[in-house]
């Protein structure tokens, strides 16, 4: 019962949240984050793909960090 009151009170909180005002600084403060976070997880996976053991693990930081500077770029922050 607990689980289901809880869940029921964090999706009126979704829903009211949803309904409030968006400013544009807002707006762009989400797309911001939003370019950068979509970057990093692209940058990463790509990174991923190269070199093998520690060379690997280097290459998937660098393409985490190079695709979040990307993302933001795109996003226009």
């Amino acid at each position: 019962m607990k689980i289901v009151t809880t869940a029921s009170l964090v999706a009126l909180i979704g829903v009211l949240q949803a309904c409030a005002p968006v400013t544009a600084e807002q707006q762009r403060s989400r797309n911001c984050a939003t370019g950068a976070i979509g970057g990093a997880i692209a940058g990463g996976v790509i990174g991923n793909q190269i070199g093998g053991g520690t060379g690997q693990t280097i290459a998937t930081a660098a393409g985490a960090a190079a695709g979040a500077a990307a993302g933001q770029n795109v996003a226009g922050c």
